[in-house]
This record gives C-alpha cells, structure tokens and sequence, in this order.
C-alpha cells in the first residue's frame, strides 16, 4: 500500500509528546503548513509547557534538544577530528526537513515567525 502522504513526515519530533487531541494535531499540521517543519517542532514545544506557564528560551532550547539530538560517541569525534578540513557532525537525529533541530539561531527564528504572527505572545 502506498504512503497517502507521499512520504511526508507530518509530525514533528515532539508531537508525539502532545495529547493525542485531534485540536493539537490539527494545529501543529497547520503550523508545519504555513511555516515549515522547524517553526512546527518549536510551537509543539510550547504546547507541551503551555499547562505550566511557559518557558525561558533556555528551557525551549534544552527541551527540544533533549528530543531532537543524538547521542555522539567519542570514536565518531575522533574521526571526524582525524580527518580535519573543518568537516562539523550533523548532531541531529532527523534531517532539518522533518523538524529535527538542535542549533539555538532556526529556534529563535521560529519564536520570532510565532510571535510576528501572533501565534503566541511574549
């Protein structure tokens, strides 16, 4: 059977975290619509913390890395200093296109994108 979705991930890393709200779903798929896949991961961040009065950036920042990361061996460092020529490993655990960021500037760039479009405020 074929994907329906052409192979579109639609959730982002922390979706699965959300109640399993038909509401939350529908306005997390909306978000991805609109914004893409980082400013989707991000406004699902803030939905989980919702209950408890929001977060600092910091915590924003800390609690999508702790989903979106992956874990780096010290071999795989070794290597990769081995080889020089200013090669960086890739610390996600997903690709950028399915929501999976880990950089502190595409997550300040989604808060912006929420609050220029009154998504959330301040």
């Amino acid at each position: 059977m074929a994907n329906p979705f052409g192979g579109f991930v639609h959730t982002s890393p922390l979706c699965s975290s959300l109640s399993h709200s038909p509401c939350h779903n529908l306005a997390s798929n909306c978000i991805r619509d609109l914004f893409g896949p980082t400013v989707q991961t991000v406004a699902d961040c803030l939905m989980m913390c919702a209950d408890n009065n929001g977060y600092t950036f910091a915590q924003i920042l800390s609690r999508i890395r702790n989903r979106c990361k992956r874990v780096i061996n010290d071999i795989r460092i070794g290597l990769v200093k081995e080889i020089g020529g200013g090669f960086k490993i890739n610390g996600a655990r997903g690709p950028e296109s399915s929501g999976f960021v880990v950089e502190a500037d595409p997550i300040r760039a989604a808060l912006i994108v929420l609050v220029q479009h009154s998504i959330v405020t301040p």
